[in-house]
């Protein structure tokens, strides 16, 4: 609450807007550091503890800052998932398979370009035609591509039956809140639950 305080020089008992509240979480979760909590839960997470079925994975982002932040503490944290495979090791793929996965990390940041990123994050994004293929591998149960960051894309509408863990770190509300859980509700094989962390 300090925090609150001191942004908008009113004290706890005020009255504050919903728009102002929100602004001080977001800003709150943008402080220096604090990608390193969740992205240590992940990266340290076992994975038989996170995976029930094909060990796929969203995390679901304030902003764009904190998502590149997020994203560069993890592969701090893990370098291998930085490694472009076609899949995890020990994992057999048929003639098929092989022609359609396309080798890429396991960790992948899906947002749109802008025009202010810096020069890594923009080349880490790539183009429209490249969303389109990450979208067909995050699809694709045995791609390496597991762990999806993402700020505003892939959380209405996108339909992943074996995505079975999300971690929400942003405020969401009414019928977005509703939306976004759902993606990790799908019936799918064996699966029997998902996984919700916020």
């Amino acid at each position: 609450m300090a925090l609150v305080e001191c942004k908008w020089g009113a004290s706890c008992s005020n009255t504050f807007t919903e728009a102002q509240l929100e602004a001080a979480i977001i800003e709150l979760l943008g402080e220096a550091g604090y990608p390193h909590v969740p992205g240590a839960t992940l990266a340290r997470q076992p994975q038989k503890e996170r995976a029930t079925v094909a060990g796929k994975a969203m995390f679901v982002s304030s902003n764009r800052h904190i998502a590149y932040n997020f994203y560069k503490e993890v592969i701090a944290l893990r370098p291998e998932w930085a490694e472009v495979k076609v899949c995890a090791d020990g994992v057999e793929l048929t003639e098929q398979e092989k022609k359609q996965i396309m080798p890429m990390e396991r960790i992948k940041l899906v947002m749109t370009r802008g025009q202010d990123d810096e020069p890594a994050l923009y080349e880490i994004l790539g183009t429209k035609d490249y969303r389109k293929e990450l979208d067909r591998q995050f699809k694709t149960a045995k791609s390496n591509f597991k762990i999806a960051i993402v700020v505003d894309m892939w959380l209405t509408g996108f339909d992943v039956p074996f995505l079975d863990s999300m971690y929400i770190d942003k405020p969401v509300k009414r019928h977005n809140l509703i939306q976004t859980i759902s993606r990790v509700n799908r019936k799918y094989q064996q699966k029997e639950k998902g996984l919700i962390i916020d």
